[in-house]
């Protein structure tokens, strides 16, 4: 349950991620980062390093990123033959305008995204939560020229849950409702799971994650939203900032219930229904609420598509 007090071997979890990622640290020529130590491939990552070059041609097909400061590449790693992902973070994108070239900029300063998501990863990996297995970060350039990247190997799935969800309401309509069901009682689990562990993703949505095979188990994506939760908080305050990261979720207010009752394994209070629908609604950002405001008074807010069922994302 997310209510009880996080059980102090979470706390070994980020130590472990922090030990893994000083025992991985290196330095080439302008390059400088950290390989995953636990993989049995880090002289054949250190090699693609060497001889990255950024025009090199992939495919982008399946793993669209939707910020244009991230590209996304499919590689086979040499000397290797396994596929991985390459994500490269860069303020200098052509297409970028020039207001969003400087927020990124200013955001570097003080957080580097292909570490955060490598770190991110790690600690999934280490608390036992599917995700895709980092090999590597790094960073190259100088001063606002630094570009940063992320390596990591390619998992074989389906597509996105909410692809997935879509994609059974398009061909058995009402009828998948027990197999949608099972998905997002599976997401919700591996939410909790991870809030039990002490981590925190930011972006609980359900394209956020993947299906990985026939069995419909589900891998946690976008690990950049990954950070260590407060344990030193009191147990009400701790689970009033864990269901922060469910501001986004991308269903009706029935399935929102839905999830929340498989979240917490119970019937929701109506005080968790408070604090949740209080991070939706905007949470501390006046900005979000004075947003939602205007676009209700517009008549342009979110709405649940017509003609579909409760457990349909958008």
């Amino acid at each position: 349950m997310i209510a009880e007090k996080v059980d102090p071997g979470s706390k070994k979890v980020w130590s472990r991620v922090y030990s893994l990622e000083k025992t991985g640290t290196f330095s080439i020529n302008d390059s400088s980062g950290a390989l995953n130590p636990d993989m049995d491939c880090s002289r054949s990552v250190l090699e693609f390093i060497q001889r990255l070059n950024t025009h090199c041609c992939g495919d982008y097909s399946g793993y669209r990123t939707g910020r244009i400061k991230n590209t996304l590449q499919i590689l086979n790693l040499p000397n290797d033959g396994r596929s991985v992902v390459l994500k490269k973070t860069s303020a200098n994108a052509a297409d970028l305008p020039w207001p969003r070239r400087m927020e990124v900029w200013l955001k570097a300063m003080h957080r580097n995204y292909s570490r955060t998501a490598f770190i991110g990863s790690l600690a999934l990996s280490c608390a036992g939560i599917p995700t895709p297995r980092p090999l590597a970060w790094w960073s190259s350039g100088t001063g606002l020229m630094k570009n940063s990247y992320y390596l990591y190997e390619k998992l074989s799935a389906e597509g996105t849950l909410s692809e997935k969800l879509q994609k059974i309401w398009m061909k058995d309509g009402d009828s998948a409702t027990n197999e949608a069901t099972e998905l997002i009682s599976q997401m919700a689990c591996l939410t909790r799971k991870m809030h039990s562990e002490g981590i925190r993703h930011g972006d609980i949505v359900s394209h956020n994650f993947l299906v990985r095979d026939n069995q419909c188990r589900l891998a946690l994506i976008d690990t950049d939203h990954v950070q260590p939760a407060y344990n030193f908080l009191p147990k009400a305050v701790q689970k009033f900032f864990d269901l922060r990261c469910l501001r986004r979720l991308d269903f009706s207010t029935q399935g929102q219930h839905f999830f929340l009752a498989e979240y917490f394994g119970r019937k929701i209070s109506r005080k968790e229904w408070i604090a949740f629908r209080f991070w939706y609604l905007g949470g501390f950002s006046f900005r979000r609420w004075f947003k939602r405001l205007r676009k209700w008074l517009r008549g342009a807010d979110r709405k649940q598509p017509e003609g579909v069922a409760w457990w349909f994302p958008y």
